[in-house]
């Protein structure tokens, strides 16, 4: 049930060393920084990425490891790579806007930029799970203009489809009469004045 060679993949070592270094710049920010009343929002927004990164990388490596690996052949993992690649990024630029002298902020400013350039071989690593990185078949034309289609589909002009008829018995008021009309009645039914 359990498939542990994903940590003998590429994909999996780089998210085990995504890990250890958000990990690491967890341990280095909240343990070693004093958070002032001045830098509220930017340690919100440090431990807000640094967090949610860590738990999309470990939900991530527990589906692999459960069997889902086809997530790695999706433009979901892609997306969520290149996201946090950027975001990790922008962390590590408040970390060291944040750490003057503070040894914490400027260590898990150097673990975040890390962990982004993790994100981004995993980004990489996905755009070559899913494809993309492959070479085109070198025996097709570069520009055709118009597909391999047969030639008596090619002169054909284009003819719209018929209007659409309903059928008889779709056709007319319905059971609840027409849909304008005694607009103000109670006789056309119960509009739940009579509660």
């Amino acid at each position: 049930m359990t498939d542990i060679t994903i940590f003998k993949s590429y994909s999996g070592l780089v998210k085990l060393v995504e890990l250890l270094c958000l990990i690491v710049a967890m341990a280095t920010y909240f343990s070693l920084h004093y958070i002032n009343k001045s830098d509220t929002s930017s340690t919100y927004f440090v431990a807000c990425m640094i967090v949610s990164s860590f738990l999309q990388t470990s939900f991530l490596l527990l589906v692999y490891v459960f069997g889902g690996l086809v997530i790695q052949k999706t433009l979901y993992e892609l997306m969520v790579n290149s996201f946090y690649c950027l975001m990790l990024l922008v962390t590590a630029i408040v970390l060291f806007a944040l750490g003057n002298i503070d040894s914490g902020t400027i260590a898990s400013g150097v673990f975040t930029l890390f962990a982004m350039v993790a994100y981004g071989v995993d980004s990489y690593l996905s755009l070559i799970n899913m494809g993309a990185m492959q070479r085109a078949d070198p025996a097709a034309p570069i520009n055709s203009q118009t597909p391999n289609l047969p030639t008596e589909t090619r002169s054909q002009p284009f003819t719209p489809p018929p209007a659409y008829n309903p059928p008889a018995s779709l056709v007319g008021p319905g059971p609840y009469g027409s849909p304008n009309a005694n607009r103000n009645s109670t006789s056309a039914g119960d509009l739940g004045g009579n509660r």
